[in-house]
């Protein structure tokens, strides 16, 4: 999820340096020079950080603190980074007040991503607070073993689940063949669709919690099972892990589509999710240090997207959408 938002006026300048800050970061960032856009991502939920060029009139009708305000508006935890060498004292008066952070024009992408760095531990510091009287026990784990000597446990609790994006979205690489044909001939078909139900961690927070806490791959398998029973009881949630459901699929082609030259058609599905983030705070049992960190969910909607994919001759393809079932 987008955890960094750029706004800025000169698009190719700051995308360059977004480049570099997200390489330094390893977080999810967007650039754009639209106040609507700009709005909408946070809307979209996970934004933690907002970068902004003070001085962005003629492109957008107000100053980054301006925007910054009304980006408060959506979440209020949002922290703020204006970045300008053309603010006066009334623009410092302005974002000391919104309690936005201040860097010159020239930083270096370096210090952008330290401080981008240092703001989202501020927004997770802030988070743990306001969701502290919720907070719930999800486990126990150890560290993966470096010695003869037994590792410390480490205590995983879930604080609390950061709204989303209210859109189901699905991943490329999820889209799996449900039927396909290379001829004039009609084929039909039972398919045996499975539906799941359970909360998944995305690959980069299941790569975050194996660098960052030491966890094996199979204690990371058990926190996200551990955290999907968690969310289902804090949503009284009684679904069914998985269902499978009987879906008979039709494809064909006619003369027509041979003759404009289709040669393969196939009809592909594909889960659709709505991406959550959720707020864990981790505590070392040996010398009580804690963390805070943010993790990327799946949760399942329970349908799926649709869509069909004709070859031509030349080799290129045309992709239909055929909606969600």
């Amino acid at each position: 999820m987008i955890e960094v938002l750029l706004v800025d006026d000169h698009l190719e300048p700051m995308k360059a340096l977004a480049r570099t800050v997200g390489l330094r970061t390893n977080l999810e960032y967007e650039v754009t020079d639209s106040l609507d856009r700009a709005l909408a991502v946070v809307r979209g939920g996970g934004v933690k950080v907002a970068v902004l060029d003070q001085r962005l009139q003629p492109t957008l009708p107000m100053d980054g603190t301006k925007v910054f305000a009304e980006i408060r508006k959506i979440d209020h935890r949002v922290r703020g980074i204006i970045i300008s060498g053309q603010s006066d004292k009334a623009d410092l008066v302005e974002l000391n007040a919104l309690g936005m952070a201040y860097l010159d024009r020239g930083c270096t992408a370096e210090e952008l991503a330290q401080e981008i760095l240092n703001q989202r531990i501020t927004y997770l510091e802030e988070a743990e607070r306001e969701y502290e009287r919720n907070a719930k026990f999800v486990g126990r784990y150890v560290r993966r073993r470096r010695s003869l000597f037994s590792s410390p446990g480490q205590v995983v609790e879930l604080l609390g689940i950061e709204p989303g994006d209210s859109r189901a979205a699905c991943l490329e690489e999820d889209y799996t063949i449900v039927s396909e044909i290379e001829s004039g001939t009609s084929r039909r078909r039972v398919n045996t669709v499975v539906v799941e139900n359970e909360v998944s961690l995305e690959q980069e927070s299941i790569a975050q919690l194996e660098s960052r806490l030491g966890l094996s791959g199979s204690v990371v398998k058990e926190v996200s099972a551990h955290l999907s029973d968690s969310l289902k009881e804090r949503d009284n949630s009684r679904q069914l892990n998985r269902t499978e459901q009987a879906d008979e699929e039709s494809v064909s082609l006619s003369q027509a589509d041979l003759d404009n030259g289709v040669v393969h058609r196939r009809v592909e599905i594909a889960p659709l999710y709505y991406r959550r983030q959720a707020i864990l705070r981790i505590t070392c049992e040996c010398c009580c240090e804690r963390r805070v960190m943010s993790i990327n969910l799946r949760q399942p909607t329970g349908t799926y997207s649709r869509r069909m994919v004709d070859t031509y001759r030349d080799q290129s393809t045309k992709t239909y959408d055929l909606g969600v079932r």
